[in-house]
């Protein structure tokens, strides 16, 4: 973490958590993943509500808690996976909303009991250090912002924005409902190479398993899936996040946002924008299906998440 005119707080437990932000842009053609938070609305949510840019840097947890004290009072938000967040071991806060605790009290952030990723936003955002201008890791480069137990989380000093009002984490609740249920519902787009498979209605008819293999870069999933037909030459180009690959019967790959840039596997479907986040809440042993949607759905679904967030603000500027 980076020092300066930063206030922060102690972390007392952390297993594997990391400081997050929208990731890297302007990149990708130098060959540097966009990388960032695996649940995008997610984090933007959790810095919206403590009136920090939709960007700012918070911090991500991956299947695991975290807990953490301050000296001063602070205020702070936790949203994605369900998760049982606690004040002095006593005191349930909740989620999805702006909480203020008083100076030197301990707050517990249990493992996500529902969904997989959880978000913890602090006032003015997280500060860290920086490369190719985001705080998210960079593996392939040696680049990490691990938050470590014992350590402490940097936050600027002086004042910041102004928290949502109670209650406001309702907007979120169309949202929240897709961490509930099984199997989980993801919209893909097909592509023109989907024709180089046989048996693409195996992509919509079966359930797919979140395979323990599983990690920021792509979700492996196991199932019956489609055939690859063709099996002519594909030149190595770049793909998009969110993309589906077959790599072999048995085995479906969706490319998250730690992608690599390239790729040389056909693509004959790619997830809808809005349900990449639903992809990145999945655990291992989660049970799936995709379901064809075409454009003008996957636009839908995009705008309610961007109407949520624009209430949230009351501004217009709130874009994808």
């Amino acid at each position: 973490m980076i020092v300066g005119s930063n206030q922060s707080i102690r972390v007392i437990e952390s297993f594997g958590a990391v400081v997050q932000d929208l990731g890297r842009f302007g990149y990708e053609k130098g060959g540097i993943s966009r990388s960032g938070a695996s649940d995008v609305f997610s984090a933007r949510f959790a810095n919206l509500l403590l009136g920090n840019t939709t960007g700012a840097p918070c911090v991500e947890l991956t299947g695991a808690g975290l807990a953490f004290e301050s000296e001063r009072e602070i205020t702070f938000s936790v949203t994605g996976g369900v998760a049982e967040v606690r004040v002095d071991g006593d005191v349930r806060v909740p989620q999805w909303e702006a909480v203020t605790v008083p100076p030197r009290t301990r707050v517990d952030i249990g493992a996500p009991v529902t969904g997989y990723r959880v978000y913890l936003a602090l006032p003015g955002g997280v500060r860290a250090k920086r490369l190719y201008g985001s705080v998210s890791p960079l593996p392939p480069l040696g680049f990490a912002n691990d938050v470590a137990s014992g350590g402490t989380i940097e936050y600027p000093a002086g004042p910041v924005g102004v928290p949502a009002v109670p209650g406001a984490g309702a907007l979120a609740e169309p949202f929240r409902a897709r961490l509930g249920g099984s199997p989980h519902r993801i919209g893909v787009l097909e592509t023109e190479q989907a024709g180089m498979f046989e048996g693409m209605e195996l992509l919509y008819a079966n359930e797919f398993t979140m395979s323990p293999r599983s990690n920021a870069v792509g979700a492996r999933f196991d199932g019956d899936t489609p055939v690859r037909r063709d099996l002519g030459e594909v030149v190595s180009r770049s793909v998009p996040i969110g993309s589906i690959e077959i790599p072999s019967a048995g085995e479906l790959i969706a490319l998250l946002r730690g992608r690599f840039i390239t790729a040389g596997y056909p693509v004959p479907a790619v997830i809808a924008k809005a349900d990449i986040d639903t992809v990145a809440q999945l655990r291992p042993g989660s049970r799936t299906s995709f379901e064809r949607i075409d454009e003008t759905e996957a636009r839908y679904r995009l705008l309610d998440q961007e109407l949520a967030l624009r209430r949230l603000t009351g501004s217009e500027r709130v874009t994808p």
